[in-house]
């Protein structure tokens, strides 16, 4: 989420910032010819230049006077985050100083850890504006609350805490708060500053739930909540907004290229064409649950213009308009990250969402997280709602689950008290230890 009243950030970016604000608001309501038509502009441009100035696309011997249409990109190769880790240089213009760009770093999460370099243009855009805009976008934030649950420590958040003068700029209030911070420091804080929009983790939101319940606490009404970074199923969606008496937007992004994607009230993840070109491919392994690989390229990013990136996520491009009535492009499903599928030992992959939606139907189950050993063992740690034991939820659970895997995969369940995040503050449903 953004933080416009950083104190690093100048009065020429505040300006740059309101002035892509503007554009990025009128143009999502531009008719859909003129959508392809920018599209293709801003593709031919940045492949033009990644093949004249970028070292790993110039020595692909692309003439930049041969590229004159938006299909010219499949001549060039998928690339993956191996690749960037194998050559992280290559892929930046030489141009610009690699200290003087912007630098955002993944989790890890996917166990192929990178960092992705952004020019000071791209990064006001990328990580701004276009955040801004997809929230005036579903609600009115002049004089609202906002409340910002992050995934900074708060040695971090104080580092950039803002001056009373540039927070006056801002016609509306922001707080932020630690994901590291024990959820029930946070409930005065929800109960004081009532926000009117906030902003965090599915598990955060789902942990903030179980302490009001513990503490026999109304939930605050909050009207719009966006959550992002994490697998959302269906069952945390509804819990969420009607606990809080919410209308939830899920986000869709990643390091590489921050914002890809948001919810409109129809579910469906608009793409920000703005910033980055989508395509998919189909994937053999997946046919089974019709996906196809997703590959990104930017659209912004002339300091690291990755192009045809496989983002690792397997997704469906929308037919036809949306019901909510945007021209723009949208995903019609994502169904997570190739890492979060489960591998089964004749190479096939099973979708997280058919595991999930079966635990999650079990009533005694609170909290859990699915742990792959090997390719043949599966753990499922989870805590429970009452005093139900492990016997109990394997008898319940296993011959279900094993049906969903073809019965390849040994499941074992372990009843424990906590289930802790990552190191970047996210909590992995899909968890793999070999």
């Amino acid at each position: 989420m953004p933080n416009l009243t950083d104190a690093k950030m100048r009065w020429t970016d505040i300006s740059t910032i309101a002035r892509d604000l503007v554009f990025l608001l009128r143009s999502q309501g531009w008719p859909e010819d003129k959508i392809i038509r920018y599209r293709e502009k801003r593709l031919i441009r940045i492949m033009k230049h990644a093949v004249s100035q970028v070292p790993f696309y110039k020595s692909l011997g692309i003439s930049p006077n041969s590229i004159r249409t938006a299909q010219d990109l499949k001549r060039f190769p998928v690339v993956t985050k191996r690749d960037i880790q194998k050559n992280d240089d290559g892929f930046l213009w030489p141009q610009l100083k690699k200290e003087g760009l912007h630098v955002s770093r993944s989790s890890g999460t996917s166990c192929e850890p990178t960092q992705t370099y952004f020019d000071h243009r791209c990064w006001l855009f990328s990580k701004y504006a276009l955040k801004m805009s997809r929230i005036v976008a579903v609600e009115n934030p002049l004089f609202k609350r906002l409340l910002i649950v992050s995934e900074q420590t708060n040695t971090n958040l104080e580092e950039t805490k803002p001056s009373r003068w540039k927070s006056a700029l801002i016609l509306f209030g922001q707080r932020h708060l630690s994901i590291f911070d024990n959820v029930d420091d946070h409930i005065p804080v929800l109960l004081n500053y009532k926000p009117h929009i906030l902003y965090a983790f599915p598990s955060y939101l789902l942990s903030l739930i179980q302490a009001f319940e513990e503490k026999h606490l109304p939930y605050p009404k909050i009207p719009v909540i966006f959550t992002s970074s994490e697998l959302l199923t269906g069952k945390a969606r509804t819990q969420i907004e009607n606990c809080f008496q919410a209308r939830l937007y899920d986000v869709y992004g990643s390091t590489e290229f921050k914002e890809v994607a948001w919810q409109c009230r129809q579910g469906r993840y608009h793409i920000n064409f703005q910033n980055v070109y989508l395509e998919t491919e189909p994937n053999e392994s997946m046919e089974a649950f019709g996906d196809s690989r997703l590959l990104i390229s930017s659209l912004t990013n002339y300091a690291m213009p990755l192009l045809r990136f496989d983002i690792g996520d397997r997704a469906e491009l929308g037919q036809g308009r949306c019901p909510c009535g945007r021209p723009s492009p949208y995903l019609r499903n994502i169904h997570g990250r190739e890492a979060d599928f489960i591998q089964l030992p004749d190479g096939k992959r099973v979708s997280p969402y058919l595991l999930t939606m079966t635990i999650e139907a079990h009533p005694s189950i609170q909290k859990y997280q699915i742990v792959q050993k090997s390719a043949t063992e599966l753990t499922i740690e989870f805590i429970a709602r009452n005093d139900v034991d492990t016997h109990g939820i394997s008898e319940a659970l296993s011959g279900k689950l094993q049906k969903l895997l073809d019965g390849h995969i040994h499941i074992t369940f372990n009843k424990v008290d906590q289930i802790h995040r990552s190191e970047s503050g996210k909590f992995q449903i899909i968890k793999k230890t070999f």
